[in-house]
């Protein structure tokens, strides 16, 4: 077991590596200037099952399904359950793709559901070829060594970039919109101490949504139920009034947040147990995902209309603001706002799991339970100093992260499918031409 002395040396490399790389990164992407410091980024393994995997996917993508998907959730084999969760409600928190495309946002929605769809089936396909290999493993051998480190460093920053957006996410909401008089980073050092729960290994956490989610779904039901009474008309209607050029980009953005988060459970697939059917499985989280979006999307423009849900900075939230149970019973958002932010913990913890995972293969590591604590730090200290205006954070989802997720959301995936089948052909070849000889 590898001491906190050992790991010690390892963590100061990787802390200043990485925060020297970010900070080029983005400085470099939004042209800043060398005085503009104050705007830096301006903008236990166990076993899976299936079901466990998409319930895990449907939280991370802010989806929550129906009942009977529930009740497969909760036929988990406990003693192979395992662990692993992210981002819940937040996800409808901005709709910032609605506020862009409008009436057209499902067209934008399904686009980012298909493009979803397929990367979780290049990621399948490819742990299927390497089914005794995880998949930093199945990385070495398909890019070589170097290469392959070169392509796990850029996931560690990507998730690092995700990671950072939602803990600034979460505490910007908080100071706006429920608690104004405290300091954003006194949140994100909570939510941090919490994150460092993955200490104990994610199967208690699975428990706990095994517990929540059902609630959320009750909960989500009701309120929406009541914010339809005030939807008088379509607000999906007319159709295409934005230019194709648009919904794609509208696509884009919704891809990169949330649906693009999908790819970080493909450094958990080897821990499925029955890797067959983990595709339908995945494709069925990410579509009830979709459908928990566009629900949010039609509600916020039923409730609000379409030009009050551009200026306001929270649009779900404020609609959900407008539910009430008779004179006396108000400000029931509170308790939905209390499951968003479990499952955005949840989020973290997964993301803080998995970066866990990446930096064990980079560096080599037999033990990565000393760099809990220390690389939550690194998470704070990137977030402390990031999106230091909410302005910043609206900026960067809109113009930077569209582009900046697609190398490790879209292209890597790509070139390893292209490899697997390469390389499967050749053995194909080789099978054949060896009775021959």
């Amino acid at each position: 077991m590898c001491s906190f002395e050992l790991a010690y040396p390892y963590y100061r490399v990787l802390f200043h590596f990485v925060y020297t790389f970010m900070k080029f990164y983005f400085n470099i992407a939004l042209g800043l200037h060398r005085d503009s410091s104050n705007y830096f980024l301006y903008k236990k393994d166990q076993v899976l099952t299936d079901w466990e995997l998409d319930l895990f996917l449907c939280i991370i993508l802010g989806s929550k399904a129906n009942n009977s998907f529930i009740m497969k959730c909760f036929r988990f084999d406990l003693e192979h359950s395992l662990r692993g969760l992210e981002n819940g409600g937040f996800s409808t928190l901005f709709l910032i793709e609605a506020k862009l495309v409008k009436q057209d946002v499902w067209m934008s929605n399904l686009l980012a559901i298909v493009t979803s769809i397929g990367v979780l089936w290049l990621l399948t396909f490819v742990q299927s070829q390497h089914p005794q290999l995880s998949m930093v493993e199945a990385f070495e051998k398909l890019l070589g060594k170097w290469f392959s480190k070169l392509a796990l460093v850029i996931y560690l920053i990507y998730f690092l970039e995700t990671g950072v957006l939602a803990y600034r996410a979460i505490s910007w909401f908080y100071t706006t919109a429920i608690l104004p008089n405290t300091a954003p980073n006194v949140l994100i050092i909570l939510i941090v101490l919490v994150s460092s729960s993955i200490y104990l290994g994610l199967g208690t956490l699975v428990r706990t949504v095994q517990f929540i989610l059902p609630f959320f779904i009750v909960c989500i039901c009701i309120v929406s139920l009541f914010i339809l009474r005030e939807v008088e008309i379509n607000p999906f209607l007319p159709m295409l009034q934005s230019k194709l050029s648009v919904i794609i980009y509208g696509g884009m953005l919704s891809f990169g947040f949330p649906f693009g988060k999908a790819v970080v459970f493909g450094f958990l697939l080897s821990r499925v147990k029955n890797i067959k059917k983990t595709f339908v499985n995945l494709a069925a989280a990410v579509v009830l995902s979709g459908i928990y979006l566009l629900m949010a999307s039609y509600l916020t423009f039923g409730a609000l209309g379409i030009h009050l849900t551009k200026l306001s900075a929270f649009p779900f939230f404020t609609a959900i603001q407008l539910v009430k149970f008779g004179e006396y019973m108000e400000r029931i958002e509170i308790l939905i706002i209390a499951i968003w932010t479990i499952f955005t913990l949840f989020e973290l913890i997964v993301l803080h799991y998995v970066f866990l995972i990446v930096i064990k293969q980079v560096f080599k590591i037999k033990e990565t339970k000393p760099f809990i604590i220390p690389t939550g730090l690194l998470f704070y200290a990137l977030a402390q100093i990031s999106y230091t205006r909410m302005m910043d954070l609206a900026a960067y989802d809109f113009k930077i992260l569209p582009f900046s997720s697609l190398l490790p959301t879209v292209i890597i995936p790509v070139l390893l499918t292209l490899l697997t089948l390469v390389r499967k052909r050749q053995r194909s070849m080789q099978d054949q031409a060896s009775p021959i000889s």
